[in-house]
């Protein structure tokens, strides 16, 4: 026997969300990776699917539901709860899916015939009449990131906690690396720094030498910081620290 399988439908806001009228609880068909919600019943004459399968329950946060639009926000329980398999490779608005709309670095197909858009905003339009009456349009507009991301590296001595310009080689073990990136929409870009090995912020310099002395053989410390935002824009900045290279005792 062949089982139907229903994938990565949204149903809310309905007198019956699911109803089976025929066959028994074993030949209903295969429901996989739907939000059902709100609706009058969500289940008629078959058992509650909420948490068999993927299949969900919640409000699914529609940009405008009252207005029509019922594209999904950014906090929509339906954002990447779907299934790859079988989903089309367009939504209905022709935006390629799936997209990493949750941002955990898997791209998976939202629950419902809407993609989210990243980097989409809502922006909302009111005009107000000499009567008090208001007329309310509301769209979602997609913001294209252009901007790299801005990046502060600077070594501190941890015993003023003062940033410094140059430092005596003898002193080279109380350097602090500090990194600080920043970007205009994504709060996590993926940073990378070096001064020959890995390094973060917060990091203590240590120079190894013989007989436990500091010998440094370079008149300056090379911090490489990369840092690369959500959108794939990148920056890369290198900071120095001269070294007064102290005579051996």
């Amino acid at each position: 026997m062949i089982m139907e399988v229903f994938r990565n439908n949204l149903i809310a806001n309905n007198v019956t969300g699911l109803e089976v009228e025929f066959g028994t609880e074993a030949s209903n068909p295969v429901w996989e990776n739907n939000l059902v919600s709100g609706n009058g019943v969500d289940y008629k004459t078959i058992s509650s699917q909420t948490g068999i399968k993927g299949n969900i329950s919640g409000d699914p946060l529609f940009v405008d539901a009252a207005g029509n639009n019922f594209r999904l926000r950014r906090e929509s329980p339906a954002i990447d709860a779907g299934t790859n398999m079988s989903a089309p490779s367009q939504d209905f608005e022709r935006e390629t899916r799936p997209v990493d709309g949750n941002g955990d670095g898997t791209a998976t197909v939202d629950i419902g015939a809407d993609e989210l858009a990243l980097g989409s905003n809502l922006l909302e339009l009111i005009a107000t009449s000499t009567d008090g009456s208001q007329l309310r349009a509301v769209r979602t507009v997609t913001i294209v990131d252009t901007t790299a991301p801005e990046i502060n590296a600077r070594f501190v001595d941890r015993r003023s906690g003062k940033e410094i310009s140059s430092i005596d080689s003898r002193g080279v073990s109380f350097v602090i690396v500090k990194i600080d990136v920043t970007d205009a929409c994504d709060t996590d870009p993926v940073v990378e720094s070096v001064i020959g090995t890995p390094i973060k912020d917060g990091d203590r310099l240590y120079i190894l030498g013989k007989a436990n002395q500091l010998i440094l053989n370079a008149g300056k410390i090379s911090l490489k910081v990369t840092a690369t935002d959500s959108s794939g824009n990148t920056a890369a900045k290198t900071q120095h620290l001269p070294v007064k290279v102290s005579p051996s005792r």
